[in-house]
Order: C-alpha cells, then sequence, then structure tokens
C-alpha cells in the first residue's frame, strides 16, 4: 500500500506550526527576537520533517535527530552572547511543551468539530482540508499562547529589563522579579537590584569595589558614596556593596493593552556572583520596587 505526500504542503504545514510554537515560546520568555531568526529556524524544521520520510522509522535514530534538529533550531532562535548557552536547554524544553500543547489542542478542536457533525470539508475522512487545518492551528495557538500566559503570570517568573547608567557607561540587563530579593540600605531604605558580576564588568570596575569591600577604598569621583550592606544568604552572612548610580530605568513587559512602560527608579544596585540563582537572568529586582510602580 502506497500513499502519496506532497513535499511542498509537508514543508509548509511544519514550518507554520514551529514558527507558531516558537512565537509563542519568545512571547513567554519575554525575549525580542527578529523575524528572520524565526523564519530560519522554522524552515530547518520544515527541511527536516522532508527528509524524515527517508529515515528508517525502526532505529533510534529517527527520535534522536527529532531532539537534535529541536535543539539546534531553539539554538538559531533564543542563543545570543549576553545569555547563558545553558539557557537554550530551558529554551528548547518550552518548545517542546508548546509544541505538544498546540498539537493536542488541535487534536481535541478536530475531534470536537468530528462529533459536532458539522458541514465542514473534510470532517469526517481521514484527510484535513488546508484550509481546516490552518484554522484548527490559529485557534490551537491562541488557546496555548493565552494558556501558557496565564500560567507563566500566575506562577511564573516575572521578568523586566533594567537599564543602569553610570559612570558615563550604560548597560541593560535581564531582571527576575524577586519578591526574595529583601536587600536594602538601611540608612536611606532604599531597595537594591542586585546585577551579575560577569555581567557587569563593562559597567562598573570591580577591583574599585573588592577593594572597598577590603577596607583598600581608592577615591573616585563616580564611586563615591558606596555602602557596605551586611547581607544574610543560604550559603551564610556576607556583605554587599551598594552604588547610587546616575539613572536606572526599569522596562515592564506589555501589559493587557499590548503597552510596555519605563519607570525610572531611585534604588541602588550592587554587584554579585548570581550564576544560576536567578534561572539565567543576570539582575534580581526586588518585588517590593515593582510594587511600588
Amino acid at each position: 500500500m502506497t500513499q502519496d505526500v506532497y513535499a511542498d504542503l509537508l514543508f509548509l504545514i511544519n514550518f507554520s506550526m514551529d514558527y507558531l510554537c516558537l512565537f509563542i515560546s519568545t512571547k513567554i520568555l519575554h525575549r525580542v527576537v527578529h523575524i528572520i531568526r524565526l523564519a530560519a529556524a522554522s524552515a530547518l524544521g520544515g527541511v527536516y520533517s522532508v527528509i524524515s520520510l527517508f529515515i528508517e522509522a525502526a532505529s533510534p535514530w529517527p527520535l534522536i535527530l527529532d531532539v537534535a534538529v529541536c535543539f539546534i533550531m531553539c539554538i538559531i532562535v533564543f542563543y545570543s552572547k549576553d545569555n547563558k548557552f545553558s539557557s537554550v536547554f530551558l529554551c528548547t524544553g518550552l518548545f517542546f511543551g508548546i509544541s505538544m500543547l498546540t498539537g493536542g489542542v488541535m487534536t481535541a478542536l478536530f475531534n470536537l468539530l468530528n462529533r459536532a457533525d458539522l458541514p465542514i470539508e473534510s470532517i469526517g475522512d481521514d484527510s484535513v482540508s488546508v484550509w481546516l487545518f490552518a484554522a484548527l492551528a490559529a485557534s490551537a495557538g491562541l488557546i496555548s499562547l493565552v494558556g501558557s500566559k496565564f500560567v507563566s503570570k500566575r506562577y511564573g517568573i516575572r521578568s523586566c529589563t533594567v537599564k543602569i547608567l553610570f559612570d558615563g557607561k550604560e548597560k541593560e540587563f535581564r531582571g527576575m522579579v524577586d519578591s526574595g530579593n529583601l536587600v536594602s540600605d538601611p540608612v536611606s531604605g532604599k531597595n537594591v537590584i542586585i546585577i551579575d558580576r560577569e555581567k557587569a564588568k563593562n559597567l562598573v570596575d570591580t577591583d574599585i569595589i573588592d577593594a572597598f569591600t577590603k577596607g583598600l577604598y581608592r577615591p573616585q569621583k563616580s564611586y563615591l558614596g558606596m555602602r557596605l550592606l551586611p547581607v544574610t544568604t543560604a550559603s551564610g552572612k556576607s556583605f554587599l556593596v551598594a552604588i547610587k548610580a546616575q539613572k536606572i530605568i526599569l522596562t515592564l513587559p506589555p501589559d493587557k493593552k499590548g503597552k510596555s512602560g519605563e519607570y525610572i527608579t531611585d534604588s541602588l544596585f550592587a554587584v554579585s556572583d548570581i550564576g544560576r540563582s536567578a534561572c539565567d537572568y543576570d539582575a534580581i529586582v526586588p518585588d517590593e520596587i515593582i510594587k511600588s510602580i
């Protein structure tokens, strides 16, 4: 028994679905990704869907290749020099989840229409028309996006962009809003945004901060007014050096109306080895700052 497969249609379907799932993933992660990168990754997925027709299904290679291609697609879309390579694994997992959710919703919608016995082309047949497939894909994508955003907003990580202007320099950081960041200046009461030491090297002179921590303060105009703050972490008690910036601007993700807001905060910032404790974000923003906006 043979079955005719139209390679162009198969490519178009997989390209569209991959693009949709990658786009939803970028929205959930609040990543700004160029359309060319999305198209290139989706094209790779479409080409692979055609090539996979010639791969022996009885061997373990199809599954291995599926995972490898998805990972490469996520590298194309999500990897950048400003983010750790390990973050691609998280993005790949999310992409897998969105793909399964979207596919499951499409199947559920098709079965629902089939039971309703509506006079729609191809309902009840083994095949689905292109227009019906497009409608199902659009509906599934919308449901997946809304559902994922609800879960992300209710239980997931809240994020924002932190732009710091200091010592004549300017740099942006990907901030994670954390209610557990309770660090504040006991004198002024100002909250402290913690940024990753490695990411901060082009903004501040970490040697000056280290010297101040050890009591070997080297005067420099931009660094006058540094404060040594005692903090308690899971690993014990330590100190952070809080610094006053010329300006700190927080950019919040789009609200329900699609508008994003920029807010200036008078908070201080401090440098620390965040590592993976911030889920690959490079700044930890106190929740109190966001509540006060």
